[in-house]
Order: structure tokens, then C-alpha cells, then sequence
């Protein structure tokens, strides 16, 4: 009788330990010790930060930028989404040989530069601009994600080390940085990208699967969050994304999109999507049932009731930080929000303490989910590096959304309807997308990483077996956690009012 944790599957779980990586990085990486044979075990997450030029050599040790997402030479057409576009930095990350001939849409969310985006596209025949229609006046946060369609005659199909015999393939990148200088030089950011998806087998139609619409839940997903922007130009991108097969991507999309969503619909976005998954098809991994945190990073904060534990900088990390005191302009902690939850609050907050994740000096501004069990105290070797892992992760989910009703969702009408003011945008990671089969002998464990130990080993209370699967999945900030003293102060408005 197999000894496997009895799950619900993701329906396109299948594990495949010499997957390649789907983007060209000139430095060495995870991946890159990942095809060896000796780190067999070990799988890619698909999840990295971004590179920040305020950190060192080391300390940028599988990161990645904006040209290596959208720089390929091969580019023909470019799908952006985001709030803040700054389009002469993102025509200055294009390969060179295709800055005047790929047909780059644009379509963000805030309505203050639509004159200057605008006009700035007046330079770049090749660019169309596109803004969504919102709500209301909250509703104006975009998510930021990629997508990149190459489309070559078949003797010229080469995509790094794979080459494939269709003529067209895409790629997909969820991100959580605003396009422009600041944010993918000074700011700790994450990434998450797709595997290379070629197009579908002939035999199987455009879009369809038996039993599903299509080709997979990330696929299913996907499209429908690009539906819900009622636009041309993403109902186009969907029948074009349909021909592709998304199935070996790992991850659930989180999404949310504005509106009153009720009954059954409101399983499909932001809080009540997130409820949905981790009921019905996340079994939390045994080292986590009993002790395990929930922690909470944002650089925003809406009104809230009683919540888990939250990261923020305090006004000394900024005063150290590679930007200083001008970081303060993206922690939208409303002073008076924080006034309002003064009498609970501060006792969830922890410090940043980016030091063991290296970005200690660098703002963060990316947002994540994360369950996990911290390992009390982590083995080292003869040198002094750290050979175990800092946490056992249950789940881990990487998004735009900060921790508000506007991104999450307001229960309302005894919770059957959830009202959703932005679009967001996430992914979620847990350890079952790894796993083949319930008949599968195979566990799939997923561990807190860093730049100096990238590839970790179990702590002593993981069980692990010969042919188990790592996912190693870096996280920025310290573990354990260290609480707030009782000197410091949560960074809020209050302090450049």
C-alpha cells in the first residue's frame, strides 16, 4: 500500500526533472546546476527575483532583468500589462533587431500618463497603447505580466537548447514591477515565468482537450482573467493564446478582476479564489500542519481586521536603503488606516531583515503569501555556509495584490458577493504540482532558498525519501521572523506629512 498523502491534483501535476529553462541568462543559475546529474532531485519553481543594482555579485545570484524576459531577438509581437509604463525604458530592453519591426500593445492602468504615453508613442509607429475601463476610481491597478509570441519559418525555430519543428511558440511572464528604471534596478522585485509552450499537436484542436475546454487550468485561467478585461486587443491575444500548449506550467493563477461577483462566480477571483484553492486542492505537507506562520509581505496596507503576520520597513531600514528616505513614496501605509489599527496591529508586524536573503538594503515592493515552518536552527558547514533550508514551505504565492478589500475583494451580502475594485494578478506554488501521481511513491518538498545556499538541503523535521523532489523557491526576507520591538514603529504617511 502506498504511504503517498492522499490529494486533490492540480490537473496538470506532472513532474519532469530535466526541464530546461525557458529564458537565455548569460549567468549561472539554479538551473543551470539543476541539469546536473548530482541535482537530479531538484525542480525549478519558475519563480526568481529581479536584479538590483544596489546589491553585489552574490547577492544577484539568479536574478533576472527586463532584457532577459522581453529581449529576445526573435520577438515578433508583445502583449504588456501593467499600471506604469515608462515606454522608452521598455523599447531600450528590446533586442535591437526588433525594436522597429515586433508589434509591442500596451495596456496599463494609470489614467494620469495616458497624455504622455500617448505621446510618447507617437515615436514608435510599432506601439499601440490601450487603457481598460474601470469601475470606479480605486480601479486602476494593473498586473504586471508579459506575453511574447515568436513566429520564424521552421528551419530557423531554435529556442536555447530545445528546438522545436512548429513555427510559432510563446512565453509568459507574470511580474510584479511598474516598467521603469527604478523599479528593476532598486527595488526587490519577483518574477515568474513560464516554460517555453510550443503549439499544440495537430491533433488536437485549437484550445480543446477532452474534458476541458482547454489545454490546461493554467491555460483555462489565464484566458479567462484576459476575458475579463473586455477588451479587443485581449480577446485577440486570447484566441491566439488558445493554439498553445501551457500544460507543463507548474503554478495556479490568483486573480482578480473589478466587479460584484456572486455566488459560484466569486470562486473564480481574489480572496474567495484563494479560499477555493487552498481548501479544495492544497494538502498542507505534514511538517506544516501543526506548526507553521502565515506571512504576509506588502508595501500597501487597506483597512483590516485582526490578520497574520505582516513584513514592513521601519523608518531606519529606509534611511539605510540604496534609495534612502525617497523608498517611503511606494509603502502606501495611510497613517490614519494604521491609527485606526493601532490597538492590534503592530504585534503581527516583523522586520524586513533582507540581510540572510540579500536585499537588505533594497526596498521591497513585490507582495507575497507565504505559509511555511521555520527552521529553528539551520546547519552549517565546515566553512560557515548554511546547508539546510530556512523553512519547509506549504504554499508560497507571488502577486500584485497588496493586503486591501480594493485588490482582494469586500464580502458583502452575508458573503455571497465579493466586490473587486482592481485588477491583480498572482501565482500560486505549492508541492502537489510537482507530483505525478497518487500510485507515486514520489514527495515533493518545497524549500526556502538564498543566494548562498540556492540549492538546500531538508531541515531534520522533513521527511524525505530517495527520489523525492525538491523545489527550492528563494525568499528575501529573514526566517524566522523577528518581531517588532517595542521601538520600533511601522512606516506609515505619518512620517513625510
Amino acid at each position: 500500500m502506498s504511504n503517498k498523502r492522499s490529494r486533490e491534483r492540480n490537473e496538470d501535476a506532472e513532474y519532469e526533472p530535466d526541464s530546461k529553462k525557458a529564458w537565455n541568462d548569460p549567468r549561472q543559475t539554479v538551473l543551470d546546476l539543476i541539469t546536473s546529474a548530482e541535482q537530479s532531485q531538484y525542480a525549478d519553481s519558475g519563480v526568481n527575483l529581479t536584479y538590483a543594482a544596489g546589491c553585489t555579485e552574490e547577492e544577484n545570484y539568479d536574478t533576472v532583468t527586463l532584457k532577459d524576459i522581453i529581449g529576445d531577438e526573435h520577438l515578433e509581437e508583445l502583449y504588456q500589462f501593467n499600471f506604469t509604463v515608462d515606454l522608452h525604458y521598455l523599447m531600450e530592453n528590446l533586442a535591437e533587431n526588433v525594436k522597429t519591426s515586433a508589434k509591442i500593445k500596451v495596456i496599463h492602468g494609470m489614467k494620469e500618463s495616458i497624455p504622455i504615453i500617448e505621446a510618447t508613442a507617437l515615436v514608435y509607429p510599432n506601439v499601440e497603447i490601450y487603457s481598460p475601463k474601470m469601475m470606479d476610481r480605486w480601479g486602476k491597478t494593473i498586473m504586471k505580466e508579459y506575453i511574447d509570441l515568436k513566429d520564424k519559418s521552421i528551419e530557423q525555430h531554435v529556442s536555447g537548447l530545445q528546438a522545436y519543428i512548429t513555427p510559432r511558440y510563446a512565453k509568459v511572464a507574470v511580474v510584479t514591477a511598474n516598467i521603469c528604471h527604478a523599479d528593476w534596478n532598486q527595488m526587490c522585485q519577483a518574477t515568474y515565468r513560464t516554460p517555453v509552450l510550443p503549439l499544440k499537436s495537430e491533433t488536437t484542436e485549437a484550445g480543446e482537450l477532452i474534458g476541458s475546454e482547454h489545454g490546461s487550468p493554467f491555460e483555462r485561467d489565464l484566458i479567462s482573467y484576459f476575458r475579463a478585461y473586455n477588451m479587443k486587443v485581449t480577446n485577440e491575444l486570447c484566441e491566439k493564446l488558445r493554439l498553445y500548449d501551457f500544460s507543463k506550467c507548474k503554478a495556479v493563477i490568483i486573480a482578480s478582476v473589478p466587479g460584484y461577483h456572486q455566488d459560484r462566480d466569486s470562486e473564480k477571483w481574489g480572496l474567495k479564489r484563494l479560499q477555493h484553492i487552498l481548501t479544495k486542492k492544497v494538502d498542507i505537507v505534514p511538517e506544516c500542519q501543526k506548526q507553521s506562520i502565515i506571512l504576509t509581505q506588502a508595501s500597501s496596507i487597506g483597512a483590516l481586521s485582526p490578520v497574520d503576520t505582516d513584513l514592513q520597513h521601519i523608518a531606519d531600514c529606509l534611511d539605510v536603503s540604496v534609495t534612502g528616505l525617497e523608498s517611503a513614496g511606494f509603502l502606501r501605509m495611510d497613517s490614519a488606516t494604521y491609527e485606526k489599527l493601532h490597538s492590534w496591529f503592530p504585534s503581527y508586524l516583523c522586520r524586513w531583515e533582507g540581510k540572510v536573503g540579500g536585499r537588505q538594503k533594497i526596498m521591497p515592493h513585490y507582495k507575497s503569501y507565504t505559509r511555511l515552518r521555520a527552521n529553528p536552527q539551520t546547519k552549517i558547514d565546515a566553512t560557515g555556509n548554511e546547508i539546510e533550508a530556512r523553512a519547509s514551505i506549504a504554499w508560497h504565492l507571488v502577486t500584485s495584490a497588496n493586503l486591501s478589500r480594493a485588490a482582494w475583494g469586500d464580502l458583502q451580502k452575508n458573503g455571497t458577493q465579493l466586490h473587486i475594485r482592481h485588477y491583480e494578478l498572482g501565482i500560486l506554488l505549492y508541492p502537489d504540482l510537482w507530483e505525478a501521481s497518487i500510485y507515486d511513491e514520489q514527495e515533493t518538498h518545497m524549500l526556502a532558498a538564498n543566494h548562498r545556499n540556492p540549492m538546500p538541503k531538508p531541515p531534520e523535521f522533513v521527511s524525505v525519501n530517495d527520489g523525492d523532489v525538491i523545489v527550492p523557491v528563494r525568499i528575501p526576507y529573514g526566517i524566522p521572523p523577528k518581531n517588532y520591538a517595542s521601538s520600533d514603529h511601522c512606516w506609515t504617511t505619518a512620517f513625510v506629512e
